[in-house]
């Protein structure tokens, strides 16, 4: 476990990944490989990622390098740092929608030309 945080922090199923989930780039571990160590599902495994990212647990994955791993030394930032550009990403996106989403309602209301549909 690491320094900074406690087991207690953990729930069940994030301490079974974190036993499960390789800790070095080279040999990452499936969402198939640990669905069968883990017995969760891939669903499961997804969210419990997403936990322990938010906990702090540097949990590198890549849209390029099929699956996951815990970050461990300083020979490892290169994949932190890529694990982060790609949500923020996805984040830059996901807000931009939400942008178009709302510009929609102000499209929506001054629509005054009494066409029932906007597209």
């Amino acid at each position: 476990m690491t320094k900074d945080k406690q087991i207690s922090e953990f729930t069940d199923s994030e301490l079974s990944l974190i036993n499960a989930i390789s800790k070095t780039n080279k040999n990452r571990s499936s969402k198939n490989e640990l669905c069968a160590l883990t017995g969760m599902s891939e669903k499961d495994i997804i969210n419990t990622v997403s936990s322990l990212r938010q906990k702090g647990i540097p949990v590198c994955s890549s849209s390029s390098q099929a699956g996951y791993f815990i970050a461990q030394n300083k020979n490892d930032i290169k994949e932190i740092r890529h694990t982060a550009a790609e949500y923020e990403s996805r984040a830059h996106r996901m807000l931009s929608i939400a942008h178009e989403m709302l510009e929609s309602i102000r499209r929506i209301n001054e629509k005054d030309n009494g066409q029932e549909y906007l597209f």
